[in-house]
């Protein structure tokens, strides 16, 4: 047998010469006749050699025609050949042609002998025969062939209209079988399904292949009847439809695999499948066609691809459905092919269509479910239990809305309706989430339509199973079948409740909790109808069903009546005729109603227990009224019943009242402890807490908004009252009460607000606390306006009175006059400023902390005999923050002239001229001793004439600023701390005199000296405490043990009291800035910019416009340090503080005042709470912890202790505003350990410091729920950020020491537009999505930013653009050879550049021009590039750091560095530095460290007049001869003033 590839060579021939030869239009149409003609050929031989290798015809019969066919082919191609190649002209082509045709024509009739009677042998039953054996390409060529010869018939004129229809649909059918076979015959995972495709292909390509063949030849041989043909042919499209569960799942598989082979998505596959379905239906739909379309490719994509998908039971459920729909729209496909669709036909496929497709929607709408459930998006990760109760409703309306004999039953009708409405919305709501169309703007709306179409579909499944349990179990419910029906009644009463929009108030105040507590009504309802239809234990179930049955219709009514309020307040109230305001009755009655609710379903169930008398009550009032709201309905037009009504419901609202006061008083706890300190600094920043959460109508505080409101505006009325009246607060006592309780009163509704915004405990206590907090300030209120109206205080309080106990108190305190240490050099400064000088009347301040001996050095200096033989007159007085003007002149006057009585009754006035008359022309000296303030100096300064006579007033003071006050220009002599050696000479000198210590006692007693830290004050009571002990190195060893207790605590000294009255006399927002310190550790140094923060979150600095809260931070710790309580540990470039400390003595007060007025709760290592076995580790945690974590009660706790008992223990304050972890004897965090108990134990937090402790790998979960946090401080070896951190929209500050390099930043950092100071350690990597970014929010106050990586390029210009108010800046410039744009800092101010690579130069520097302190480190550029630095106008501060700058010489251009203060070169390796002192005129201070090259600084610096300290450390000689040459020269030319520090030569 010759195959028919030998055809395709005289096609080949014929196309070849229709290609490249000029024919005429007859010789081509024969051509194309004969192509035609040679084709169907092919497909004959093709299609009999497939037949005869699975026996289904007799080939014996044909085999002549074959080889005669196969005989005409070889002479064809010959003849072709010939005329094409040899002969070569048109003529002989045209004789070839006619030749081949004429041939050809005359196998028609055999060949259509065979096709008839293969048509009329055809069975369609596959079981038939086996063509299973065939191989897959010759079957795709088979169906190539036969889709040629349609194709061949399509294009022919002569072909019956009422085929060409069918024929187009064949035409596509065969391809997309054909394709099918092409991508998947040879793949494993096809080979299951592979058999019997290969039964059904061949089938239904054999019977097309007949049917062209006959209608080709019909044209000139026609002998079927064109109705006949067009009935085969439909037939033959019918067995096309995948009207079978088989068929589905065999184009499902092959699908699959070809997907796989393609390595697609699907969709391809889908899209071909579903074409392969609805190639007819087109023609017989509207535009909803499309729709189903779409929706088919969707769902056939999602069962084709399946491992995009998780594969679990909803998948298979899902996947059986799709084919189940699949196979429905196969169906459809054929039902009006034949004949044209009738109006009626059309109008019932188009409604089963439509039905179709919202089952398709159904469908679609639960694979979005499943990929939601993965999804990452914020609202969609908070809202789990939705979804899954979502897919729950689907799965439900799903399943109602396919059962056709449910829908049908008459009572049901409505259910199946609001089902369908259901339907409907779930989907479009489903859609909306998935096409990501939730935003923040949206969130709320969107939460509240899904709690709402959950509710709709839980209730009409309650009424479903309701309506079967009637049905089906009537003899069973018999017993308690009147209050089933009750039930029923309640549940559609209900639904259609929520199905009428017009009855949702969804944007109520009340809204949310009272949505919450339908949703706990319905979902008890179906729970208990659930239960109830599963229980087949009937006698014992009946009664139980019975009493849930009956506590459930309680609430049910509850609620039900108070929907009835609400609709009855929109009538007419005229009917209540004898009540004197009929609407606010009928709201007492509502929100009474609102309280039983509430009370009903939130109230803790421990409460029940130990309250069963009040739960009582609550029950039988909550019956009671429910039965008088429904009777109120019921007689709304009986005025006959208006006046017991009336009765009835103020006896009602009597009742509820009772219940709720005895309620309150048997349950609410009062929040306590209270911090006493800065009661008005805490008002005013609570009110403005308040203020902001009120303007951004958080949802946590919406059901309390509206008396929130209120509250709001009677607090602004008290603090206002407070803060005009605060002068009164220290002398009238009724002022003071008022005060406290204000103050008490204002702390509980933050608590309360807190809970509310936390979410923390029952919703009922939430509201009754809220409830008892606003009935006590409209007592405070009312109290307040008394006073007010009353005016019975005075309008100015006399500050000059002095009581005898504080005098008395200031003379008893310890002194060190007896013996003096230390004092010798400024005992005679002071003296040499007292005696020389100036003519005119001087002021010399002694200046320095409590208890550095200020009083005993005056005296020392006053009774000096220099001094005492050059004044005339001197005069002694104490002032202390509290004094009378007129009694210090007096004691003054007294001193140097006899005060008679004529004198002593003088007012204050005519003393002060008596004694200006009595110093005038006299050389005078008077020390006023502890002066607190410059009006003190003011009152008595125009008593002290200036004679220019040198006289000298001379006083002591803590305060700085009272010096600088007292005269402009001032110098202060600043008393300094005593050295070890000094201590130690004046304890030995106050115990032992000149007879010296015992060599016994002399190392103990030195150590007991070094504790005392310089302070003489403390000197002096140690060694009045030591005078007291057994002197023997043991009871030394002890005091030295317990020094700084005794120190404090010894009431025999006193020296608390001295300590005390700088504390006492700080203005109230300064105290809480000074009991901060006591949260830190002994001998710290804190950094100020971390204490700023602390005390800015805390809210003890309020925003006035005037200054940046962290300027007023800076200036509340100067106010501090000039008072002499805080110690100035380091300082910055530009001078201003850097680090400061505290004294221990100080800090010891610190933590006493802390603990006395509740400030600060501190927990030790060696607390209870804390102790460890005796070796000092916990063994055993049940041995060595309490299995019940301690609980703190105080609003700000600081606990110091090793990691390890902290995270064991795990504490817990319900009420802790600030905790702050201190590692205690433990010195790095290595060891990761788990914090996420902190969120549940400490939800009210608005300061979390744990830096010192290692968080492991990741955040502690639940961070996101400190919505409070203003602060936060973390450690851990994380490399990224988590997206839920943007929850914290208060947080302020936030720092993170990453232990394992870069920390990934989400792109909802962009969201916390509250962020000030963003730290992370060691670096950080912002994810940035370029098409959000622009749109994302400017963070306006962020102030600080360290340590982003940033890259050149518009992502990093994008990131600037957002930080429009920054200041300061440290960060990483990755390599790159473009220096990143900073120009649209305009605020920078500080800027610290360490970079990773090699900056290509020239380098285009971006600076911005605002710029005054410059970092840069590792640029690696040669100092010519230095010029644009130096042009900066503004920079006053440049560090040049390892390897800024490379090369051996600089020479700074004229002009630059005109306002540079401070220079630092180190690490670079600049050996001759050309510059002289024209090129930096503003230098203050000169650092060189570690430039190791640099032979010389140039001698003309020590001509910068403002040049002040020259640093070099760790470099060459040759530099630091240099600068010492420098420092002899300018000694040499009178120059004392300047310094210079030379360390770690370099030889």
């Amino acid at each position: 047998m010759v195959f028919p590839f030998f055809y395709d060579d005289a096609l080949y021939y014929l196309e070849f010469a229709e290609e490249h030869w000029c024919l005429t239009n007859g010789l081509k149409n024969q051509m194309l006749i004969l192509r035609q003609d040679l084709r169907f050929l092919r497909t004959y031989l093709l299609c009999m050699e497939l037949l005869k290798k699975v026996s289904l015809i007799s080939f014996s019969r044909s085999k002549p025609l074959i080889s005669s066919i196969e005989a005409a082919s070889s002479e064809a191609a010959q003849c072709l050949y010939k005329a094409l190649s040899v002969t070569r002209t048109i003529q002989g082509l045209a004789s070839a042609v006619s030749f081949i045709a004429n041939k050809v024509k005359c196998f028609e009739p055999n060949i259509q002998q065979d096709y008839t009677l293969l048509l009329n042998q055809h069975s369609w039953d596959s079981s038939s025969s086996n063509y299973s054996s065939l191989h897959p390409a010759r079957l795709t060529d088979l169906c190539d062939f036969v889709i040629n010869n349609l194709d061949d018939l399509l294009e022919s004129k002569n072909l019956i209209l009422s085929l060409k229809k069918q024929m187009e649909v064949l035409v596509k059918k065969l391809k997309f079988l054909k394709n099918l076979i092409s991508d998947t015959s040879w793949r494993d995972d096809a080979r299951q399904v592979m058999g019997s495709f290969m039964q059904y292909v061949p089938s239904v390509t054999k019977v097309a292949a007949c049917l062209s063949y006959l209608c080709w030849v019909g044209e000139t041989n026609y002998r079927y009847k064109a109705r006949e043909v067009e009935i085969k042919l439909s037939d033959l499209l019918q067995k096309f439809k995948t009207d079978t569960a088989e068929l589905i799942e065999m184009h499902v598989t092959l699908l699959s695999a070809s997907a796989k082979e393609k390595s697609g998505d699907g969709k391809r596959e889908a899209l071909n499948f579903v074409n392969f379905l609805m190639e007819n239906s087109v023609s017989f739909m509207n535009d909803q066609n499309v729709i189903i379309f779409e929706e088919m490719v969707f769902l056939m994509e999602f069962v084709i691809k399946p491992q995009t998908y998780p594969i679990t039971r909803d998948y298979y459920q899902i996947s059986a459905d799709i084919k189940a729909t699949a196979k429905e729209v196969g169906c459809f496909e054929y039902n009006f092919l034949v004949n044209k669709a009738t109006e009626d036909q059309l109008r019932d496929m188009n409604r089963m269509f439509a039905s179709l497709l919202e089952k398709m929607k159904l469908i679609k709408a639960e694979i979005f479910l499943i990929q939601l459930q993965d999804s990452q998006e914020s609202f969609i990760a908070t809202s789990k239990d939705r979804m899954i109760g979502l897919h729950q409703s689907l799965g439900f309306l799903r399943s109602f809305l396919s059962d056709p004999l449910e829908k049908e039953k008459e009572d049901i009708k409505q259910l199946s309706k609001d089902a369908a409405t259901m339907a409907r919305e779930i989907t479009a709501l489903i859609h909306l989430m998935h096409e990501k169309k939730v935003t923040k703007e949206t969130v709320r709306e969107v939460n509240l339509e899904i709690f709402l179409l959950l509710e709709k579909i839980k209730l009409i499944e309650g009424e479903l199973y309701l309506m079967r349990l009637k049905d089906q179990k009537a003899e069973f419910i018999a017993p308690i079948n009147d209050q089933i029906i009750t039930l029923h009644e309640g549940l559609k009463y209900f639904r259609e409740f929520l199905m009428d929009p017009s009855k949702m108030e969804e944007d109520t105040e009340d809204g949310k909790l009272f949505l919450k507590h339908f949703e706990a009504v319905t979902k008890e309802s179906s729970s208990f109808i659930l239960s109830f239809w599963s229980d087949e234990n009937a006698n014992e179930a009946i009664d139980e069903a019975n009493f849930q049955l009956l506590k459930l219709l309680d609430k049910i009514n509850l609620v039900k009546a108070e929907i009835f309020l609400a609709e009855l307040q929109s009538h007419d109230a005229s009917w209540m005729i004898d009540m004197k305001d009929p609407v606010q009755t009928l709201q007492k009655v509502q929100e009474g109603v609102r309280f039983l609710r509430i009370v009903l379903l939130e109230f803790p169930k421990e409460f029940k227990e130990f309250g069963e008398q009040i739960w009582m009550k609550l029950e039988a009032l909550t019956k009671e009224a429910t039965c008088l709201v429904f009777l109120l309905g019921d007689n709304l037009t009986k005025e006959d019943m208006s006046k017991e009504m009336n009765r009835s419901l103020s006896d009602l609202i009597d009742k509820i009242v009772l219940l709720k006061a005895e309620i309150g008083q048997s349950y609410l706890q009062i929040p306590q402890p209270y911090p006493k300190t800065d009661d008005l600094g805490f008002l005013s920043s609570f009110l403005g807490n308040l203020r902001e959460l009120l303007d951004c109508n958080a949802i946590s505080i919406a059901s309390a908004k509206h008396q929130l409101d209120m509250v709001y505006m009677d607090l602004d009325f008290l603090i206002s009252f407070l803060i005009k009246s605060v002068k009164q607060h220290h002398d009238h006592e009724e002022l003071k009460v008022l005060r406290t309780r204000i103050t008490k009163i204002a702390y509980e509704l933050e608590y309360a607000v807190d809970s509310f915004v936390v979410g923390d405990g029952p919703l009922c206590i939430r509201m009754l606390w809220l409830s008892a907090v606003i009935e006590e300030i409209k007592l405070l209120k009312a109290n307040m306006i008394e006073i007010s109206d009353e005016k019975r205080f005075d309008s100015e309080a006399d500050r000059g009175a002095k009581t005898s106990s504080e005098a008395q108190s200031q003379a008893s305190s310890p002194t060190v006059d007896e013996v003096v240490i230390g004092f010798e050099d400024a005992e005679r400064g002071v003296v040499d400023r007292l005696t020389r000088g100036a003519m005119e009347r001087d002021i010399i301040p002694i200046v320095g902390m409590a208890g550095l001996g200020k009083t005993t050095l005056a005296k020392e200096v006053f009774n000096n005999p220099t001094v005492t033989s050059h004044f005339y007159v001197r005069a002694w007085c104490c002032i202390s923050q509290v004094y009378n003007k007129r009694q210090l002149l007096l004691d003054i006057l007294s001193q140097i002239s006899e005060t008679t009585d004529q004198i002593q009754k003088k007012d204050a006035e005519d003393v002060a001229l008596e004694l200006r008359k009595r110093l005038k022309r006299r050389r005078y000296l008077i020390v006023m001793d502890d002066l607190w303030d410059i009006e003190a100096w003011n009152d008595l300064r125009d008593s002290f004439p200036n004679d220019n006579n040198g006289s000298r007033v001379l006083f002591t003071s803590r305060l700085e600023d009272v010096a600088f006050e007292a005269k402009s220009g001032c110098k202060p002599y600043f008393l300094h701390l005593l050295s070890s050696i000094q201590s130690w000479e004046l304890l030995e000198l106050k115990l032992f005199g000149k007879e010296g210590c015992p060599p016994s006692l002399q190392e103990v007693g030195m150590e007991i000296a070094r504790k005392c830290d310089g302070l003489p004050l403390s000197v002096v009571v140690i060694a009045g405490l030591l005078a007291t002990t057994e002197k023997t190195p043991l009871s030394w060893e002890q005091v030295s043990r317990n020094l700084s207790s005794h120190i404090v605590t010894d009431p025999q000294m006193g020296c608390l009291r001295v300590l005390e009255l700088s504390y006492l006399h700080l203005p109230d927002y300064l105290k809480r800035c000074f009991l901060y310190f006591a949260a830190f550790p002994e001998d710290h140094e804190i950094p100020v910019s971390k204490l700023s923060r602390l005390w800015i979150a805390e809210g003890f600095l309020q925003e006035t416009g005037v200054k940046r809260l962290e300027d007023a931070a800076e200036d509340c710790l100067l106010d501090l340090i000039h008072r002499s309580l805080v110690i100035v540990a380091k300082t910055r470039s530009d001078g201003r503080v850097r680090s400061c400390r505290i004294h221990d003595l100080l800090r010891e007060l610190c933590q006493r005042k802390a603990q006395e007025e509740n400030f600060f709760q501190l927990v030790h290592g060696y607390d209870e709470h804390f102790a460890t076995t005796p070796d000092g580790k916990v063994h055993n945690l049940a041995d060595s912890f309490s299995t019940i974590p301690p609980k703190y009660k105080q609003r700000r706790l600081c606990i110091c202790s090793k990691r390890e008992h902290f995270t064991m223990l795990r504490p817990c304050g319900p009420r802790v505003h600030s905790l702050l972890f201190l590692a205690y004897n433990d010195w790095f965090p290595r060891q990761p350990y788990d914090i996420s108990f902190i969120s549940k134990n400490f939800k009210l937090l608005r300061v979390l410091d744990l830096e010192s402790i290692n968080m492991g790998s990741s955040f502690p979960t639940g961070l996101e729920l400190l919505v409070q946090l203003r602060y936060l401080a973390l450690r851990g070896a994380v490399n990224s950020v988590p997206t839920s951190i943007a929850k914290l929209r208060k947080l302020e500050t936030f720092l993170l020491k990453g232990l394992s390099g870069e920390v990934e930043i989400p792109d909802a950092f962009w969201e916390m537009e509250s962020l000030r100071h963003v730290h992370i350690n060691d670096r950080a990597a912002f994810i940035l999505d370029d098409n959000k970014l622009e749109t994302r929010c400017v963070l306006g106050n962020l102030d600080t930013l360290s340590t982003p990586v940033l890259r050149p390029g518009r992502a990093t210009e994008k990131i600037m653009r957002r930080l429009p108010k920054l200041r300061k800046l440290r960060c990483i410039f990755m390599e790159s050879w473009n220096f990143p744009v900073l120009d649209a800092l305009t605020s920078l101010e500080s800027l610290k550049i360490f970079y990773h690579g090699r900056v290509a130069y020239p380098c285009k520097f971006s600076f911005p021009a605002n710029l005054k302190k410059l970092t840069l480190s590792k640029f690696r550029l040669p100092w010519t590039e230095i010029s644009t630095i130096g042009r900066l106008p503004n920079l006053q501060s440049l560090k040049l750091l390892f390897k800024a700058f490379e090369g051996r010489e600089w020479e700074p251009k004229k002009g630059e560095f005109q306002n540079l203060k401070y220079l630092k070169l180190d690490k670079l390796d600049i050996a001759q530095w050309k510059a002289s002192n024209d090129h930096f005129p503003s230098l203050e201070q000169l650092v060189l460290q570690r430039c190791t090259q640099l032979e010389e600084v140039p001698l003309s610096f020590g001509e910068i007049p403002t040049l002040q300290i020259i640093e070099v450390h760790w470099c060459a000689e040759a530099a630091a001869i240099s600068v010492k040459k420098i420092e002899e020269e300018q000694r040499d030319s009178g120059n004392e003033e300047l310094k210079v520090l030379i360390s770690g030569l370099e030889i």
